[in-house]
Parts: C-alpha cells; structure tokens; sequence
C-alpha cells in the first residue's frame, strides 16, 4: 500500500464510504489527484490546526503558503516592470529632445545634458564616470 497523509474516512469522500464501506480501504491502492479546491481546504485545515493549537497555548509554527512565494515573485517582477518603464520613458525623453534638434550638437546643450545624464562620478585620481539615464556606463 502507497504512503498516504490523508484520512481513511475523510470528510471530502464521506459521500463514497457511507455507501460503500470498503471502497474507503480500496481508494488507498490509487494515486490521489488534487484540485485547486483540495489546495485551498487543506491551507485552511492547516491554518486551522495552527490557530487551534495557539488558542490551547500549544506550540505550532505557522503554516506557509505556496501561494505566498508566487505573490513574492509577482512583485518582485512588477517593480523590474515598473523600473524598465521609468528607463524607457527616460530614453523616449532624450529620443524626443534629440530629434526637436534640427541641427548636429557641436557644443554643450543643457536641456540635451539633462535628458541623458544621469550622474557623474568625479573619481580621487581625476577621472570621470558617466552614468546615462538608461543605466549604461562609460569612464573618461
């Protein structure tokens, strides 16, 4: 017989075994299949234990849920969306001041300047690093 966590006469297959006694000895010799509602009953059993055992000062360790990493990585995905599209709006910025310019740049504008830099790094040796609004780096 296959190791199996769930009851012999559990409540969610109570209306085969009240028909049918053996059949609970008999759906042990198969693979069980879950669902999402067989997810949700057995987080909000577990979740019940849990509040249970801390209502009789027992000691139990909250119950974690799958569903809480998927959210983690739903976020985390979100505010690299979020920082892509700040970039992007940044470039359309400077393709917008690049293009309203008829001309080649052959001296300092600071309306183009502001559009691309972002930072400048003054280096203790003298040198200079470039950070551009895209995330891109160059020294000079």
């Amino acid at each position: 017989m296959p190791p199996n966590n769930h009851a012999v006469l559990s409540a969610s297959s109570s209306h085969r075994w009240m028909q049918c006694t053996p059949s609970a000895r008999l759906e042990q010799e198969f693979e069980g299949s879950t669902s999402q509602a067989a997810a949700e009953g057995s987080a909000a059993h577990a979740l019940a234990e849990h509040k249970l055992k801390r209502a009789l000062k027992m000691r139990s360790q909250r119950p974690t849920s799958p569903y809480e990493s998927v959210k983690q990585k739903v976020e985390k995905l979100q505010r690299e969306r979020d920082a892509k599209q700040v970039q992007a709006d940044s470039i359309s910025a400077f393709m917008f001041e690049f293009r309203e310019t008829d001309e080649a740049v052959t001296e300092f504008d600071s309306k183009l300047w502001l559009a691309v830099i972002d930072t400048v790094l003054v280096r203790k040796d003298g040198s200079l690093a470039f950070r551009f609004k895209n995330g891109m780096e160059i020294e000079g």
